[in-house]
């Protein structure tokens, strides 16, 4: 009779495991499916737990082949400062060598990675302030056949670590040689300021002087203004003058005619009058009679040429008259009334002659006493008109002077006249000039402000430049490390993850309960089994055991054994439960239906999810074909879930993944379950009655 506990050990299945480890094979099959998903995640990443703290084990050869140069008297070596450097880096294990060394390293497998340093590194560098400024140049060796971790990811961040250093070395040896250049600049720039104040200052000073001019210009134009006026008004005048001046020659010149034509009439009234008083026309006394013939009269006596004289005169009068009286310039004038004058003396004269004569016709001379008496007035009147002639003589001759003058007058005054008229255009065009030069200087004063308002500004900014590049330039050494290396970087990792075992931790545990599921249905043979315990099918109980104590193994040895922290310890064990029943029903699923082939589904199925999970790479780096795998695979969610308990520590992404894993797990585990209860028992059902049918 059996007791209650063995009745509950028989219902649960537990009397399986006595009876299964009562069985040698069985027992040694047991042992290995609950061991070899710890071995297989704790080997690996107790051998891999972080690689990093090993750097300093990789060698990496370096060969030094440049060669130091001066440049102003300072030597530059750029070669040695770097191979220093790397001397206190102790991130890689650095050995120095020739090239021949190393070459004979990459050769025999010894280095990975190998750095040459050109024998012109220093020379290039010196050419920064030059104006084709040429750059170095770092070699770099890789051998990826013996390792491509080693030539590949950890040769790139070498290089970068190793040009990082450089670039901050010769950023901050052309920053200090462009900081002194920059305070020899401030230099030159303090005499440019200087320069240009003293500049400033005679440009200011000139600015006066061209102040002082435009204002003598001003002057000087009123006074060429008022010069052009009375130019212009000496050019009008003589321009007025010039016609009159033409008009009293010819006025002159026609006086002077008339004049001669008087002084004519003069000297034939007096050769009339002394040929008379030569040949009186006296009576001859009676006892002076003879018997010769009295001499006839004839024509053209003195009388008679007395008489056309004075005809001549009167119309010469008239003529003359009438030329004054059209020419209004000659009517004042005192030669014009001199010449009338003369005529009219001439008149007079004649008449008087003409008078005394007709006396001396009329009167009969009665002694020798009165033809002397007649005789005297004869020879006075002879005088008075050789008085007159002589008299009218010198007038004409004034006039013809005054005749030839006039037309000297007119001629200069033509001549003034054309001058002026060039004084005049020549002093406008003076004037033009004067204004423009004016204008001119009033311009070169407005330049001159400008220039030295611009100068003064000028040197106001250069001092301005010089004090602010001072100011600036203060603390050159801080800034030219700041210059070669300006960024501090500050890292914030949300998440720290310590180590490389942590990170790889939710993969190789996800790929340790998949590979400890899929052994369970592949070494255990669960029919053998079966008929070890008398045809009962093995319990659920025991499966579900034989995960959990995987679970219990797998978990403890890697927090205890690798130090491995879960930020939520306590899910990290049921989490990791839920992942072994799930693979567990997903491989038992394979297993019962499919047999054979269901187990090679789950082989294949392990190959996708070692590579569509993003266990190792990120998803988004795989090809489309795997991406689109990815949400299909409970290793997925498996990851997920347990790097946000490892690292993360978010429960409601966790949570997520519990609920896609148990949904597998139900799916499956109903499937299952149909199949053993009613699909397999009809189908064998259907068999042994087609086999009785067919015997009967």
């Amino acid at each position: 009779m059996k007791t209650k506990w063995q009745q509950i050990r028989t219902l649960l299945g537990l009397d399986h495991f006595q009876r299964l480890w009562q069985i040698k094979p069985l027992r040694l099959s047991l042992l290995g499916i609950l061991l070899i998903p710890v071995m297989y995640s704790f080997i690996y990443l107790a051998a891999f737990y972080d690689p990093n703290e090993n750097l300093k084990y990789l060698p990496v050869a370096v060969v030094n082949e440049d060669h130091p140069v001066m440049k102003d008297g300072e030597k530059i070596q750029i070669g040695n400062d770097l191979v220093q450097n790397l001397r206190e880096n102790s991130k890689l294990k650095w050995e120095f060598m020739s090239r021949a060394d190393m070459q004979k390293g990459f050769k025999e497998g010894k280095y990975y990675l190998g750095i040459v340093i050109p024998h012109n590194l220093s020379a290039l560098a010196t050419t920064v302030d030059s104006p084709k400024p040429l750059k170095g140049q770092l070699k770099y060796y890789f051998d990826k056949s013996y390792n491509y971790l080693a030539g590949s990811s950890i040769g790139d961040a070498m290089i970068k670590d190793v040009e990082k250093n450089l670039d901050k070395e010769l950023t901050n040896a052309f920053v200090d040689k462009i900081f002194v250049q920059m305070k020899d600049s401030t230099k030159d720039l303090e005499k440019a300021a200087d320069g240009a104040n003293k500049l400033a200052d005679g440009t200011k000073e000139a600015k006066k002087g061209s102040k002082q001019l435009a204002d003598g210009l001003e002057k000087a134009k009123g006074a060429t203004d008022q010069l052009e006026d009375g130019n212009k008004q000496i050019y009008n005048g003589l321009g007025e003058l010039a016609p009159g001046a033409e008009k009293v020659a010819g006025g002159v010149s026609q006086i002077e005619k008339k004049a001669l034509e008087m002084q004519k009439i003069a000297h034939d009234i007096n050769d009339a009058i002394q040929k008379l008083t030569k040949n009186p026309p006296i009576p001859q006394l009676p006892s002076q009679k003879t018997n010769q013939p009295a001499s006839q009269p004839t024509n053209g006596t003195p009388s008679d040429k007395l008489i056309d004289a004075k005809d001549k005169a009167k119309n010469l009068k008239k003529q003359y008259q009438d030329l004054i009286s059209g020419k209004p310039e000659l009517q004042n004038d005192p030669a014009a009334k001199s010449v009338l004058e003369n005529i009219e003396q001439i008149i007079q004269s004649n008449d008087a002659a003409a008078l005394e004569i007709s006396k001396i016709k009329d009167k009969v001379p009665s002694s020798p006493v009165d033809t002397k008496s007649i005789q005297d007035a004869l020879n006075k009147i002879s005088k008075t008109a050789n008085d007159k002639t002589a008299e009218i003589d010198k007038n004409v001759n004034d006039i013809k002077k005054l005749s030839k003058g006039a037309d000297q007058v007119a001629d200069g005054a033509n001549k003034l006249y054309k001058g002026s008229q060039k004084v005049y255009q020549g002093q406008k065009e003076l004037n033009k000039g004067m204004g423009d030069l004016k204008d001119g200087a009033g311009k070169l004063d407005d330049g001159l402000k400008e220039i030295n308002d611009g100068q003064k500004e000028l040197a106001k900014g250069l001092t301005d430049g010089v004090n602010e590049a001072n100011q600036k330039l203060q603390g050159a050494n801080a800034k030219g490390k700041v210059i070669s290396d300006p960024v501090d970087v500050e890292r914030t990792d949300l998440h720290p993850v310590p180590n490389y075992a942590t990170g790889f931790a939710p993969y190789f545990i996800s790929l340790s309960m998949w590979v400890g599921a899929m052994l369970l249905f592949t070494i255990l043979d669960l029919e053998k089994a079966s008929r070890k315990l008398g045809g009962r099918p093995l319990s659920l109980w025991v499966i579900g055991v034989v995960g959990v104590a995987q679970v219990l193994i797998c978990i403890f040895a890697l927090t205890w054994g690798l130090d491995i922290k879960a930020k939520l310890p306590v899910w990290l064990y049921l989490f990791t439960f839920i992942v072994s029943f799930t693979f567990i029903a997903i491989n038992q699923m394979l297993a019962d239906l499919l047999g054979n082939v269901g187990r090679f589904l789950a082989i294949l199925i392990l190959m996708f999810q070692l590579t569509s999970t993003g266990g190792t790479y990120p998803t988004q780096l795989i090809p489309d074909f795997y991406q689109a795998l990815t949400p299909y695979l409970p290793m997925t969610y498996s990851i997920h879930g347990l790097r946000m308990i490892i690292s993360n520590g978010d429960v409601s992404s966790m949570l997520q993944d519990i609920y896609i894993l148990l949904s597998y797990f139900f799916g499956t585990f109903v499937v299952t379950r149909i199949y053993k209860m009613w699909i397999k028992p009809n189908i064998k059902g259907y068999f042994i009655k087609r086999l009785q049918h067919k015997s009967a």
